[in-house]
């Protein structure tokens, strides 16, 4: 009954880390077909065959994580004070700085409890 498998997780946080590097004028690091496979309303499937192999899925989760964190810590404050773009992120956040706060901090471990979640399912050690 767990939909959001760990290898969904993995690429949905990734995705969104490089959603926040763009919106903050970075560029992103996963590849561009990972968008319609793990972004925000993407289904995820549990045909393992659909998504990339862990160690790719974990490597690049790490480096889109990383530039998110770069591209937060040194964007133009008036990028960050600015309304994010789309009417349902500015309905939820007053500034881009609300958002990225948001993404790097409880979005990503929400996810990760996810995961933690589903490995006790699966019957595997906890996360933490």
């Amino acid at each position: 009954g767990l939909v959001n498998h760990p290898a969904w997780n993995m690429g949905h946080l990734a995705v969104t880390a490089d959603f926040l590097s763009k919106t903050l004028g970075s560029r992103g690091v996963c590849p561009a077909d990972w968008e319609a496979l793990f972004s925000h309303g993407s289904t995820p499937s549990a045909d393992a065959s659909a998504y990339p192999d862990k160690a790719t899925l974990l490597t690049t989760l790490e480096k889109a994580t990383l530039n998110a964190m770069e591209t937060y810590e040194n964007a133009d404050a008036s990028v960050l004070a600015s309304p994010p773009e789309g009417e349902e992120l500015r309905q939820m956040f007053a500034t881009n700085d609300d958002l990225g706060a948001m993404l790097l901090t409880s979005h990503m471990g929400m996810h990760i409890g996810e995961v933690s979640a589903w490995s006790r399912v699966m019957g595997l050690a906890p996360l933490f």
